[in-house]
């Protein structure tokens, strides 16, 4: 897992954060404070679907309800935009699982999934 977060320039509050591995682990509070994300990409490069839970917390265990899964297939690329931003009042957390809903407390398996979020 490899996790870099820097403002997109100065004269703009958003921050790029970017996980080229994520696992169940989770990535915790990528904005680093209450934020709202505005893009998603992922880019799935494991032999199995990939589903990218977001919570509103600093951290979170697995059993945790998300309030966001985005499903991106076996070997894809997806952007995932919200033109008004998702507002998360605690934090942005998110993990990477091979099943959706609440289930899932296994990183997809056959390659890496890459996360990249835009929040401000």
């Amino acid at each position: 897992m490899a996790f870099t977060s820097s403002p997109t320039d100065g004269r703009f509050n958003d921050v790029a954060s970017i996980e080229t591995a994520a696992t169940t682990t989770g990535t915790n509070d990528v904005h680093g404070a209450a934020a709202t994300l505005y893009s998603v990409d992922i880019d799935n490069a494991a032999t199995q679907d990939a589903y990218v839970k977001f919570y509103d917390a600093v951290t979170s265990v697995v059993t945790d309800l998300p309030i966001l899964i985005l499903k991106v297939i076996q070997s894809t690329r997806r952007v995932f935009v919200f033109p008004d931003g998702i507002a998360f009042s605690s934090g942005i957390t998110y993990r990477c699982v091979n099943a959706g809903g609440t289930a899932g407390a296994t990183t997809p398996t056959g390659g890496n999934c890459s996360v990249t979020c835009i929040t401000s």
